[in-house]
């Protein structure tokens, strides 16, 4: 028996057939020709990161996302995941090229730095239509000067108070000339601690510099905030200098837990000059603990008091117009000052002896 089949739904079924052949995707999903900028970045120029151009074909737009993986020695090594790139591409359909740069710097102890070492590429493309995935075997050496893990730390007074010393630790990514510096909140650099040491890597050792507290000249710094700052030099390229690496250093108290409180204060308070002429002196006074307020007194050479001020505010040193309570000019002879720190720990004080001429 012969089945009959109408023409129309014969024609319908040729024309579903037709839509169906055209309508399914024959553009592939390629990602290719993976290139670098540079394959060896060796240095950081005048303290900025060089790093590399990830060059690629595409034949679709969409989603690339480049995984980093560091610390690998030969290529097919399973190495560490240090950094994610992405980039949203919009281009055409047609066969085209992109980019994205890497600053060869991850994360390392909270910090961006990089330490010496190959690093490979997983490069994914997803679209719409699929996806699509390069490896290149091509590896990108780091091999530049770099500080980084950098960080600082206090002693403690017996009321564990932050004091000296203070610890400043780090790491070189390659030996390097180092300097390092202690500055005050106004940017005057206090103390230099080193200045252009060779220092090894940290695959060989890191490095702690001790601070006692101290300025150039050898006497205490004042109470208040400072700024270390390390800074490296590659001795064998120009101009290969290390990203500068700041770590902020409170001094809380000048009593170090080895010191005595009362002699640091006593060391650190007096007048100059001594004689006082020309009718003016300065009283350099330090104070040693938190919470401190300080005292000036000044006595005739027979006990009367002729002078007294809370001085707390400064600045320091303070200048005296060598007058009484009353503001008139002292006469000529000997005096007894008095200076006299009042803290929550106790009271620092010293009694000493001065001259004013005409």
């Amino acid at each position: 028996m012969i089945k009959y089949t109408p023409m129309k739904t014969l024609a319908a079924a040729a024309g579903l057939a037709l839509f169906c052949s055209f309508s399914r995707p024959v553009h592939a999903v390629t990602i290719s020709n993976v290139t670098f900028s540079d394959t060896n970045i060796i240095y950081e120029t005048g303290g900025i990161p060089n790093g590399t151009t990830i060059g690629f074909t595409l034949d679709s737009p969409g989603l690339v996302q480049i995984a980093v993986n560091c610390g690998i020695q030969n290529f097919g090594d399973t190495g560490t995941n240090v950094a994610n790139l992405s980039l949203t591409d919009s281009g055409p359909t047609a066969t085209h090229t992109n980019q994205i740069f890497w600053n060869g710097l991850w994360l390392i102890g909270g910090q961006l730095g990089r330490v010496n070492t190959n690093c490979d590429f997983a490069l994914t493309l997803s679209t719409v239509a699929g996806t699509s995935s390069a490896n290149p075997s091509t590896l990108v050496k780091l091999n530049s000067v770099d500080i980084h893990s950098v960080s600082a730390t206090s002693s403690v007074d017996i009321n564990g108070v932050g004091t000296a010393p203070y610890f400043i630790s780090y790491a070189l990514a390659k030996s390097a000339n180092v300097s390092i510096t202690i500055a005050n909140s106004s940017g005057t650099v206090v103390r230099t601690l080193v200045n252009n040491a060779s220092q090894v890597p940290e695959s060989i050792s890191t490095h702690t510099i001790t601070w006692d507290g101290l300025a150039d000249s050898g006497q205490p710094v004042p109470l208040g905030v400072y700024i270390s700052t390390i800074t490296a030099a590659d001795p064998a390229i120009s101009n290969s200098q290390a990203i500068p690496r700041g770590v902020t250093i409170t001094v809380q108290s000048l009593a170090g837990a080895a010191a005595d409180p009362q002699k640091i204060f006593a060391d650190n308070a007096f007048v100059y000059p001594n004689p006082v002429r020309n009718g003016q002196a300065l009283f350099n006074v330090l104070p040693v603990r938190p919470g401190a307020t300080i005292h000036l007194r000044i006595y005739t050479i027979t006990g009367t008091l002729v002078f007294d001020r809370d001085i707390t505010a400064g600045p320091f040193p303070y200048k005296w117009t060598v007058t009484n309570q009353s503001g008139n000019k002292l006469g000529r002879g000997l005096y007894y000052y008095v200076l006299r720190e009042v803290d929550p720990e106790g009271v620092l004080q010293v009694t000493k002896k001065m001259a004013v001429l005409p």
